[in-house]
C-alpha cells in the first residue's frame, strides 16, 4: 500500500504540475492573442492614417493640377486677347493716311544718324521718298511690310515698320497698363 500511496501521491502532483503549464501555457496564449490583436489594431490604424494622409494628397495635388489648368487656360485667354488687341492697334497703323503717318515716319528717319538705303512698305513708297532727305537716304526696293520701312546701311540695319514698331516697342511699353485695363476684376 506505501508504493500506491507515493504512486497516487507522484501522479496527483504530476498532475497539478501539468495543471500549472497548461494554465501558464494559457496565459501565454491569451497574452501573445492579445498582444497579436493589439498590434493587428495598431498597424490597421497605421494603414488607415496613411491612407487618409495619401488621399489627402492625392485631393491636393489634383485640386493643384486643376488650378494651375485654369490658370493657364484664362492665361491663353488672356494672352490671345492681347494679340487680337495689337494685332488691331497695327491694323489701324497700317491704314492711316499718309498726312497721320507722316510724324511717325518721320521720328524713324530722324532718329537714323548715318547715310544708308530706306526698303519702304509699299504703301509708304511714296511718302518716304517725299520726306527722306536725299543727301542721307536712298530709297530702294520696296518690302512685304503693313506699313514703315527697313533701313540698311553696310554699318547698321533698323526696322521701322509697323510689325516690328507695335512688336519691339508699343507692345512693351503698354501691355502692362493694357492688361490693367482689359483685365482688371
Amino acid at each position: 500500500m506505501a508504493i500506491q500511496d507515493i504512486i497516487t501521491a507522484i501522479t496527483a502532483h504530476t498532475d497539478q504540475e501539468i495543471a500549472k503549464a497548461k494554465q501558464a501555457h494559457a496565459q501565454r496564449l491569451a497574452q501573445m492573442r492579445a498582444t497579436a490583436q493589439q498590434n493587428l489594431a495598431t498597424r490597421r490604424e497605421q494603414i488607415t492614417e496613411q491612407v487618409a494622409e495619401k488621399k489627402r494628397q492625392f485631393t491636393i495635388k489634383a485640386e493643384c493640377l486643376v488650378s494651375a489648368q485654369r490658370r493657364n487656360a484664362v492665361t491663353t485667354v488672356r494672352q490671345r486677347l492681347l494679340d487680337e488687341t495689337y494685332d488691331a492697334a497695327l491694323k489701324h497703323f497700317a491704314g492711316l493716311s499718309d498726312d497721320a503717318a507722316e510724324p511717325l515716319l518721320q521720328a524713324c528717319l530722324n532718329s537714323i544718324t548715318i547715310k544708308g538705303t530706306l526698303h519702304p512698305a509699299a504703301q509708304h513708297a511714296k511718302l518716304l521718298s517725299r520726306i527722306a532727305s536725299p543727301e542721307q537716304f536712298t530709297v530702294g526696293a520696296v518690302i512685304d511690310a503693313r506699313g514703315g520701312f527697313r533701313f540698311i546701311s553696310p554699318t547698321m540695319e533698323k526696322d521701322c515698320t509697323f510689325e516690328t514698331l507695335v512688336a519691339s516697342v508699343l507692345r512693351p511699353a503698354t501691355e502692362l497698363e493694357m492688361t490693367r485695363m482689359l483685365f482688371s476684376v
